[in-house]
């Protein structure tokens, strides 16, 4: 589904080498929405991080700042 409102989802991670679980608190607010994607601002809690994500209109990720972007299909 498409995020609609502004939502908070619990992610975890795992560290190395240690294995312990580290839950990431996380916000994604919506800033547009058209049929061919949206885009959505992740704002995370624990780090000065804050992105505005790129989605196609499957909802596919497309661009992701600083870790990602789609460079074909």
């Amino acid at each position: 589904g498409h995020v609609r409102h502004a939502a908070r989802w619990p992610p975890a991670w795992v560290s190395v080498p240690d294995l312990a679980v580290q839950r990431s608190e996380q916000r994604y607010e919506p800033v547009s929405q058209e049929a061919e994607g949206a885009v959505v601002r992740y704002v995370g809690k624990h780090r000065s991080f804050v992105g505005e994500l790129q989605f196609d209109g499957d909802g596919l990720v497309v661009f992701y700042p600083e870790l990602a972007e789609l460079v074909g299909r």
